[in-house]
């Protein structure tokens, strides 16, 4: 391995290392916020993106969630950055 890969190798785990604390990720005016061990909500102006209605949906105080609305809401880091791209895209 010559020094520009041992470099890169050692930039992708610092990120690797960084992402696994990261608990929010900003994509204006959207964010995608940890919500529990791999589930991630897709918000934006306190609400979430709902899988059902294919928009957004006003997100309850966490004692009002529902586990409907909780799965309803609820995403793997890539699905939930995949959303997001889509809504940037559109212009939505």
């Amino acid at each position: 391995m010559n020094y520009f890969e041992k470099k890169r190798a050692k930039e992708l785990l610092a990120l690797q290392e960084l992402l696994a604390h990261a608990t929010v990720f900003l994509f204006e005016p959207y964010t995608i916020e940890k919500r529990g061990e791999d589930q991630w909500a897709v918000c934006n102006a306190g609400c979430c993106w709902s899988k059902s209605n294919e928009g957004f949906i006003y997100e309850p105080m966490p004692s009002s969630r529902t586990p409907e609305f909780i799965e309803d809401t609820r995403f793997e880091l890539e699905e939930a950055i995949e959303i997001v791209q889509k809504l940037i895209e559109v212009g939505k």
